[in-house]
């Protein structure tokens, strides 16, 4: 394994000391991809900052650790300080630095790593460094949410006694220091002798730094109190839906105390996101078991960052603009496809009436488009009988993973048609979140191309159908259902509080991703909307009698000076090939079965921009 390179660089008025780990020989060609790793609260580069660098660099990343500001080899007084804006600015200041080894590093393919504290640090420099092109965390942390609540495990409310405390003891340091005192910054917990009845994160914590496994002379847990003042009105997660569109991915153990933050940033973030739960971790686990987490981080930064278009394997100029594929087979592939940039762009509004805009500028020569498919495992609704208050008996709430509610499922009601008509006397209605109806659904059958709740009952009951109009709104395959059966218990009895979870598999938490590019540089992707999508296919088909197109949207890498385009493939030559496949997995749960089902979309779509015709 070859040795990492020492290495400084300046943050505001301090030095930081780093070392930049070099891809190991052998290994795939990253493209310059390089990912900034920044160590948790009281530890130094060298533990599991390393561990993480290590498992990178094997994978073909640059990867760059650093000791924060004031800690480890740094520089900076008092000695341990923990500065949450100063860790910030060393995180910001370490991609500048990656910026500068262009020999070796691509400024487009920078990313960033936080583990513990700096999972919480790296958040809050992601949402304002848009340098910054993918985030993933480690057993993420908040400083501030444990100051003002007086510790890591989950809190409603903060914690008067502890805020107060937190200032006090900063006030009297401040003060002290003013005065020419010197007091010692005060060790948070003594790793080699922890009591017994010690908390179990603190237990856990002695485990790590205690030990072989994390023990270093430079991480010795010392904090100075004027530290605490800087924390407690700090908050890494406030403003995590500024780091979409880039993606975020953030990593914790099933028995980690702090596995709320995660849950929750996760959920303030928009798409694209994930919350990758490793079974059996505690928080500090996952400091140097990279098993899980190693796999995780290659796949997710060789997703977003190491994979761009290459020439070489690229088709001839006078590919075809479009063809459709055959159901559940690959359209020809795209790999280079000469595309002519109009001087102007389109834009749909709300009314489907189309608005142009120029852009700044238009390429100077015909770019390239190229497919890319992602995969990735959500959750996408949980079913919850009578969760639906105010709506009727047996109503229901459609919730994500989260438990954030998705739709709004009401009881039965009488359309007022006679017994005898051919029509379902009594009918659903799905609304939105905010009570808006979205379409009607007969409680005996199915809509069209649809879903179906129906109440909980005996195994025979259908509790949710798919049809495959669900977020792809291309031509339906009308012989194709998906159906499964409530949970019911011995007998039949009706359990009404069991929820029904709806896997899905996904290219991603976009359903199809392109780059447009330059040669080799990336100057924009093309993304299916998914949320627009969602909607239209959730509709009844009268409403838009199969003339339903694809929303797509047009993301501009930033400093790319090309228009932000949304457009629809009604304008455009487009082709499609569409597989879809579900299988239903049962697992023994404690009295009853749990039935999930388990999706694989397959999409995959040929799309031409602004062809020549359209002037």
């Amino acid at each position: 394994m070859t040795a990492p390179t020492k290495v400084q660089f300046p943050s505001f008025q301090l030095t930081i000391a780093g070392e930049l780990h070099a891809p190991a020989p052998g290994a795939p060609d990253r493209k310059g991809s390089a990912v900034v790793i920044s160590h948790p609260m009281t530890g130094v580069k060298e533990q599991t900052s390393t561990v993480y660098a290590r498992a990178l660099s094997q994978a073909g990343f640059y990867a760059l650790t650093f000791d924060a500001g004031y800690q480890g080899e740094s520089s900076g007084e008092p000695r341990g300080l923990e500065d949450p804006h100063q860790r910030v600015e060393d995180i910001k200041s370490a991609v500048s630095y990656l910026s500068t080894l262009s020999a070796q590093v691509d400024p487009a393919r920078i990313g960033v790593l936080g583990i513990c504290a700096s999972g919480g640090y790296t958040s809050y420099a992601m949402q304002s460094d848009v340098r910054i092109k993918a985030l993933a965390t480690i057993s993420a942390a908040c400083v501030g949410r444990m100051t003002r609540t007086g510790g890591v495990q989950e809190q409603k409310r903060e914690d008067a006694a502890a805020i107060s405390g937190a200032l006090e003891y900063a006030a009297q340091w401040r003060t002290g220091a003013a005065n020419g005192a010197r007091a010692d910054a005060p060790q948070m917990f003594d790793a080699m002798n922890v009591p017994a009845d010690a908390d179990e994160f603190l237990k856990d914590a002695a485990e790590y730094y205690g030990t072989e496994r994390g023990r270093h002379p430079r991480s010795t847990q010392k904090v100075p109190l004027a530290s605490y003042d800087l924390m407690v009105a700090y908050d890494s997660f406030n403003f995590q839906h500024l780091i979409a569109p880039r993606p975020l991915l953030m990593i914790a153990g099933s028995r980690a105390q702090t596995l709320h933050y995660s849950r929750t940033a996760v959920q303030a973030a928009k798409e694209p996101k994930e919350l990758f739960v490793v079974e059996g971790k505690n928080h500090f686990d996952l400091y140097d078991d990279v098993t899980e987490t190693g796999p995780k981080l290659v796949e997710f930064f060789g997703r977003y960052l190491g994979q761009r278009y290459d020439s070489a394997r690229g088709n001839s100029p006078s590919q075809p603009r479009g063809c459709a594929g055959a159901h559940g087979q690959y359209i020809s592939p795209l790999q280079r496809l000469q595309v002519n940039i109009l001087p102007r762009t389109l834009e749909m509004s709300s009314t489907n009436n189309r608005r142009i805009r120029r852009p700044l500028k238009a390429p100077e020569r015909p770019l390239a488009i190229r497919n890319e498919y992602i995969t990735d495992r959500k959750t996408l609704l949980i079913v919850k009988p009578r969760s639906g208050q105010g709506l009727g008996a047996g109503a229901y709430k459609i919730q994500d993973e989260s438990g954030i509610n998705q739709f709004i499922v009401t009881g039965p009601r009488d359309d007022g048609a006679s017994s005898h008509s051919r029509r379902n006397t009594t009918y659903r209605e799905f609304h939105d979140v905010t009570g808006l109806p979205l379409f009607t659904l007969p409680c005996k059958v199915g809509f069209q191309n649809g879903w179906e709740v129906k109440l909980p009952g005996t195994r025979s009951t259908t509790v949710v159908k798919g049809g495959p109009r669900w977020a792809v709104g291309a031509a339906a395959f009308r012989d194709w259902t998906v159906t499964f059966q409530n949970a019911a218990g011995a007998g039949g009895k009706m359990q009404a509080e069991t929820s029904v979870t709806l896997h899905v598999e996904s290219h991603g938490n976009i359903l199809t991703c392109y780059d447009i590019v330059d040669g080799d540089r990336k100057v924009a992707e093309v993304r299916e909307s998914i949320a627009h999508n969602r909607k239209l296919a959730l509709m009844p088909e009268s409403r838009y009698k199969s003339s339903y197109h694809p929303v797509l949207d047009i993301v501009v890498v930033p400093g790319v000076d090309l228009s932000l385009v949304w457009f629809t493939c009604r304008d455009i030559d487009c082709g499609f090939a569409i597989g879809l496949g579900f299988r239903v997995e049962t697992r023994p749960a404690q009295g009853c079965d749990e039935f999930c089902l388990m999706g694989i979309l397959d999409i995959r779509t040929m799309v031409v921009l602004w062809p020549e015709a359209d002037t």
